[in-house]
């Protein structure tokens, strides 16, 4: 599984619908590349895609039990390896070791 097949089950781990705009912007992909590899999740049974019910103009992205079935399976393997990673460190720095993450993924050029 690639990083950006990741992210997008993990975003859709909420079980929530995104159009494919909101979810290139969420994951930090370009929608062009992401429709194609949402299409590619589609025949894996990862996702699936419908009309949404009140605008049939946009599309909206979901989870299948199969993409969160793999998924849970990563997050749990992903917060056993974060636990590994931070042990030494307070709670304070995990803190701000993590908003730092977050501001350097989120930075804009």
């Amino acid at each position: 599984m690639s990083s950006l097949e990741w992210r997008v089950l993990a975003t859709l781990a909420g079980g929530q619908r995104y159009t494919i705009g909101d979810l290139a912007t969420d994951i930090l992909a370009k929608q062009p590349t992401l429709t194609k590899l949402i299409q590619r999740m589609e025949i894996n049974g990862w996702v699936a895609s419908g009309a949404d019910e009140a605008d049939a103009r946009r599309t909206l992205v979901y989870e299948t039990a199969k993409g969160r079935a793999v998924v849970m399976r990563l997050i749990r393997a992903a917060k056993v390896h974060e636990k590994k990673v931070l042990t030494g460190f307070s709670a304070n720095e995990v803190a701000t070791l993590k908003k730092i993450l977050h501001s350097l993924i989120t930075r804009t050029d």
